[in-house]
C-alpha cells in the first residue's frame, strides 16, 4: 500500500493489516480495530467484512496500514474510475499505455487515468502523456486511483503537487466523490485516489 493512500488516522471499526515482531519473524493480520489502546485486532472474514473470530492483542506492533472497509478488486476501482470518466465534460482523449489522456471542463477532465486493463502493471507512459498536455499547453495532471494508478507512485518526487486525498463511494446505484469525511450517509468507501500535478 501507498503512503499516499490512506492517510486518515486508524479508529476503532477500521479495517487494517497489522504486522507485528515475533522474535526475528513477523506476522500480519488482517482485520478490524476493536481497541486501540491497547491495540486489539479482529481477523477479518473473506471478502474483508467483519468476523467473530478470537480478537487479537497486538504487543510488538511493527506496521499499521488501514485499508479499504472491504475487499475491493482491481477491475472493480477501474470499473468505476470508468463510470466517473463518463460524468465529465470531456473534448478530446488519447490513449498511452493504458491511460487515458484527456482535455475537457475542470481539473479531472484534464488529467490522465488509468482506464486500460494492464495500466496498473505497465511503467507510466510519462513522456507521452507529458508531450500531449504540452502540445495543448496544459500541465500535466494525473488522477491516480489507489493500487491500479501504482505505476504514477514511482515518478512522484517533490516536483509534484499533491492534491487531497479523495474517497469514491458507492450508496446502491448511486456513487461520487468526496473528500475524507464527507462521504454522504449510508455510503460506502469503494476506493481512495489523488489528483498530481507536475
Amino acid at each position: 500500500m501507498s503512503r499516499i493512500f490512506r492517510s486518515d488516522d486508524v479508529a476503532v471499526g477500521d479495517r487494517v493489516v497489522v504486522r507485528q515482531r515475533r522474535g526475528e519473524h513477523a506476522s500480519d493480520i488482517i482485520g478490524h480495530v476493536v481497541t486501540l489502546d491497547p491495540l486489539v485486532i479482529r481477523p477479518q472474514e473473506v471478502g474483508g467484512f467483519p468476523s467473530s473470530k478470537e480478537a487479537i492483542e497486538v504487543t510488538d506492533l511493527h506496521i499499521i496500514k488501514k485499508l479499504s472497509p472491504r475487499t475491493v478488486r482491481n477491475s472493480e476501482i477501474r470499473a468505476l474510475e470508468r463510470r466517473l470518466a463518463k460524468r465529465l465534460t470531456v473534448h478530446e482523449e488519447q490513449w498511452a499505455g493504458g491511460w487515458c489522456m484527456r482535455t475537457g471542463d475542470g481539473d479531472e477532465a484534464n488529467s490522465a487515468v488509468p482506464l486500460g486493463p494492464s495500466a496498473g502493471f505497465e511503467p507510466l507512459p510519462l513522456d507521452a502523456i507529458r508531450a500531449f498536455y504540452t502540445s495543448r499547453n496544459l500541465p500535466v495532471r494525473l488522477t491516480i486511483p489507489e493500487r491500479i494508478g501504482k505505476p504514477a507512485l514511482k515518478v512522484l518526487d517533490d516536483a509534484w503537487e499533491l492534491q487531497d486525498e479523495q474517497i469514491v463511494w458507492v450508496a446502491g446505484e448511486a456513487f461520487g466523490v468526496a473528500s475524507i469525511g464527507n462521504t454522504p450517509e449510508g455510503a460506502l468507501e469503494h476506493h481512495r485516489r489523488r489528483l498530481a500535478l507536475g
